[in-house]
């Protein structure tokens, strides 16, 4: 549980600029072998749930490893300070056992969640579980992959909003996030829109 009120959060968010989203695929070891595009229909529906998320602040994605495990994914709002379950610098393995004992056992500040930026771990992303959460929109990257069937495929926003439904659609242009607005253009993004 967040200590500190969920408007310090945002505003840390806003001055990175940083988006939670959970990736399409993750987590592998929660036993949910649900893959894309079920996963993120299912993550889109249940807001009730912890989910498993990264923060990835622009230029994440392009970085080689990148900063996340996935380019197509769910961007989620904390709904209150209850919502930010956990967060850490590096990959801990999260389970539904796990997301349980941590709900019940960490306090976590907005001085943790920025230090999560830092990703100075073993691996190139942090972690945060978020739950409940509210869906801010969908996020997909330039070169988008989703893996269906044991085969990593190609997709755009007209494939995911095709999939998942009409949903606002972010994605990454290295010096900053861009929305998709209705004509298909993308347009700076006010981060301000996501987390007020």
């Amino acid at each position: 549980m967040l200590t500190d009120p969920i408007t310090k959060l945002h505003a840390a968010m806003r001055s990175r600029p940083a988006l939670i989203v959970h990736f399409s695929g993750v987590p592998k070891g929660t036993g949910h072998p649900m893959q894309y595009p079920g996963d993120l229909a299912k993550a889109l529906a249940d807001t009730q749930e912890i989910l498993c998320c990264s923060t990835i602040e622009p230029g994440d994605l392009a970085r080689r490893p990148p900063a996340a495990t996935g380019s197509v994914g769910v961007v989620v709002g904390p709904i209150d300070e209850a919502s930010i379950i956990f967060v850490h610098h590096d990959d801990v393995g999260s389970s539904p056992s796990t997301a349980e004992r941590r709900k019940r056992d960490r306090r976590t500040t907005v001085a943790d969640c920025v230090r999560s930026f830092t990703r100075d771990g073993v691996l190139p992303y942090n972690e945060w579980l978020v739950g409940p959460y509210r869906v801010i929109g969908l996020f997909v990257a330039c070169e988008a992959q989703v893996q269906v069937a044991g085969k990593y495929c190609d997709v755009d926003p007209d494939d995911v909003l095709a999939v998942l439904g009409d949903w606002r659609v972010f994605s990454d242009m290295r010096d900053g996030f861009v929305e998709r607005d209705g004509n298909g253009n993308w347009q700076a993004l006010d981060i301000s829109s996501v987390y007020p």
